[in-house]
């Protein structure tokens, strides 16, 4: 029988790209253990250097944690080849991935209760200064008593540690949160929102996030919400909805704040309580007002006819005008109470006609700063994520038609701050589109003249100013040409001050060397 180390080897369970997983006995102790070994016989030496890091960072990871929701760790060492291996507890049990299927029924109790299981888990482990990075259904082990544990510490991140650095995209894409595929700085909620989209996919049977390709996957991880779970299988408590909603929002800030956040709420809605109002999510995408308890008994059918998924749609808040009412005199002597009362009333009154005669004049501002002949902005082409060279569907403002006049600011938006746009770029013809918190906000034709300096390119610049309302926006940028068949988009988000401006300045190929002819988007905001 084959041995490694003092291992004997049962069986194969499972190989993959970097390793092989084998079931194996502990010839000293008797215990059947799962032997995790790097494939290092076969490849480049960076690759095999980079995988044994990994292995060390794993060990590293899974060895500091004791829990009984994490696979715990016996052992590392190397067999007499160098070939390192890490000696793990054996799980009898099946992954998530496995357990669930088209055509499978899941109570909506035990989906409840793997969640509360895995959150609690990785509390702990976020405690301990270790944040996973790669939560996902096939890392999810169930035992045969419901039991689940959290497995794959390998690109596992150490609280201090430089071996997995910021700039670095790691993960799976359906499960990354924005900032791992942006490969900025993640901590604990980066995994508050891949359990979020693990959640998702147990309540719905969908991916929250899907594509043919990977760019189509990240550019909806990054910009694009998913069609809420309740839409999709109706028999869904819409306090569900607020849960996942939190968990997979793309601001960080918007997320729970720790994983015993996420599962106080889950044991909130399992028990059929109402969750408590939440403020930080009343603004979330597909967020939904507290409804009926939850009884306990749903079940979900993967198999039965869902609706297609769609974005969810957008809760537009109006501020109505403040009537005074027709207040009849008294006709007795209040008490205290009484006169606390009216005098509360009389305050209140007092404070929304305040607030409409605020909005009548902001209104009055806008209206006049706006540019006297600015058409109101037409709506924006179907919005898709593209890469360059694919050709966008026509559009009533492609290059190829008549010029379009530049879209100004919504007059709906209080014009209490500017924003200066730059743009230089490389087109002999193009489109310029500019969105605000995903509402169009300006839109203009961009021209370059021919230049012959070494190479034949276009260059063109484009300086204008806005207005834009005061606060915090998200500001995308899309640049398509059909006849050069180039379409591509970035975002940047920013803080704007009253009074104050700020300058959007939107390049191609900054950096590269070939900025004439090259035409990576980049975007700052000074």
């Amino acid at each position: 029988m084959h041995r490694i180390g003092r291992y004997e080897i049962v069986d194969e369970l499972g190989r993959g790209a970097m390793g092989v997983v084998y079931r194996a006995r502990d010839t000293q102790i008797g215990r059947i253990v799962a032997l995790k070994v790097i494939l290092t016989k076969s490849g480049p030496p960076a690759e095999v250097e980079h995988y044994k890091k990994r292995f060390q960072r794993e060990a590293q990871a899974a060895g500091r944690l004791s829990h009984p929701g994490i696979v715990t760790l016996h052992d590392i060492a190397q067999d007499v080849e160098g070939q390192p291996y890490i000696v793990m507890e054996f799980i009898e049990g099946k992954p998530l991935n496995l357990l669930l299927g088209p055509a499978t029924q899941f109570p909506l109790d035990r989906l409840l209760d793997i969640g509360i299981q895995v959150a609690q888990a990785l509390e702990y482990a976020h405690r301990c200064g270790v944040v996973h990075r790669d939560i996902k259904p096939e890392n999810i082990l169930v035992m045969h008593d419901g039991r689940a544990k959290i497995a794959d510490f390998g690109i596992a991140k150490l609280a201090g540690a430089d071996m997995t650095q910021e700039g670095t995209s790691l993960g799976t894409p359906s499960y990354m949160s924005p900032e791992q595929i942006r490969g900025t700085a993640v901590d604990a909620r980066s995994d508050i929102f891949s359990l979020g989209a693990v959640l998702y996919w147990m309540a719905t049977g969908q991916k929250p996030f899907t594509g043919d390709s990977v760019t189509t996957l990240t550019f909806q991880v990054v910009f694009q919400d998913p069609a809420r779970a309740h839409a999709l299988i109706p028999g869904l408590p819409p306090d569900l909805d607020r849960i996942l909603s939190r968990c997979l929002a793309k601001d960080p800030a918007q997320r729970y704040a720790n994983c015993s956040e996420l599962a106080a709420d889950l044991e909130t809605l399992r028990a059929g309580r109402p969750l408590a109002p939440m403020e930080r999510t009343a603004a979330l995408p597909g967020a939904s007002a507290p409804a009926a308890p939850h009884t306990g008994n749903t079940t979900l059918a993967f198999d039965a006819p869902v609706e297609k998924a769609r974005p969810a749609p957008t809760v537009a808040r109006t501020v109505a005008a403040a009537v005074p009412p027709t207040v009849a005199a008294p006709t007795r002597q209040h008490g205290p109470r009484s006169t606390w009362l009216i005098t509360a009333a009389a305050l209140s009154l007092a404070v929304l006609v305040g607030v409409g005669y605020w909005l009548r004049q902001s209104a009055a501002v806008a209206e006049s700063s706006a540019p006297p002949s600015a058409p109101s902005p037409a709506p924006p082409p179907a919005l898709r994520p593209s890469v360059p060279a694919t050709v966008p569907e026509k559009s009533t403002t492609s290059p190829e038609s008549p010029a379009p006049k530049p879209a100004a600011a919504s007059p709906a938006r209080a014009a209490t701050s500017k924003l200066q746009i730059l743009c230089k770029h490389n087109f002999q013809a193009a489109t310029l589109e500019i969105f605000v918190d995903n509402q169009i906000f300006y839109r203009a034709p961009l021209h370059g003249q021919e230049q012959r300096h070494i190479v034949k390119h276009y260059d063109g610049k484009l300086d204008t100013e806005q207005p834009i309302g005061a606060g915090r926006h998200t500001l995308r940028v899309r640049v398509y040409s059909t006849r050069e068949k180039y379409d591509d988009q970035d975002a940047i988000q920013g803080e704007f001050v009253v009074g104050e401006a700020r300058t959007l300045e939107i390049e191609f190929g900054k950096g590269s060397g070939l900025g004439v002819t090259e035409r990576s988007l980049n975007l700052t905001l000074r």
